[in-house]
């Protein structure tokens, strides 16, 4: 199986790439911590401040682990397959796992898990900038699936060179005795 990315065209691009990066803001990146106020004690006290998405969103990275590795699968499968039928499919099923994924997270970025801070009302947790940018390589995934449903079909490359075409003679009249 030969892994032909000329067979990748702009939408399997933008999956991919931002499927891989999603991965590692998953991660890498805080995606929900203390307020400042809260973090300067905590950091005082050697206490963690903050967390990445893996850490923090316990049924949600799941579902972010699918559409990560969806994506992945989509750009393998267009650069490996001649035939449009696998890659379609894996394209399909991901912009619906990604849309999915983009409303969950607006959700949890509008809403934040609060903990309120001894009944004062205060919030003390906030989204941070893994969150705002895991919304937005989502958003990405999302975009990149639909231009590539647009596009599909076979890739030039793998097209035939030409179509077979039959001309189509009358039969004689049949004679019957």
């Amino acid at each position: 199986m030969n892994i032909e990315t000329s067979r990748l065209r702009a939408g399997e691009w933008l999956v991919t790439a931002a499927a891989l990066l999603l991965g590692i803001v998953l991660f890498a990146l805080p995606w929900y911590g203390f307020v400042p106020t809260i973090a300067h004690g905590l950091a005082e006290l050697g206490k963690p401040t903050d967390a990445t998405g893996w850490q923090s969103l316990e049924i949600l990275r799941w579902l972010i682990l699918i559409v990560v590795l969806g994506g992945l699968a989509v750009g393998w499968l267009q650069a490996t397959r001649p035939a449009p039928a696998a890659p379609v499919c894996a394209t399909v099923l991901e912009c619906a796992a990604s849309v999915v994924l983009f409303v969950a997270l607006v959700v949890r970025v509008i809403d934040v898990p609060s903990v309120l801070l001894a009944g004062a009302g205060v919030n003390t947790i906030e989204a941070k900038i893994g969150a705002y940018i895991g919304l937005v390589l989502t958003a990405a995934i999302v975009t990149g699936a639909y231009v590539s449903m647009r596009q599909d079909g076979i890739a030039e490359g793998d097209a035939p060179a030409r179509i077979e075409t039959l001309r189509l003679t009358p039969r004689p009249a049949a004679r019957g005795g």
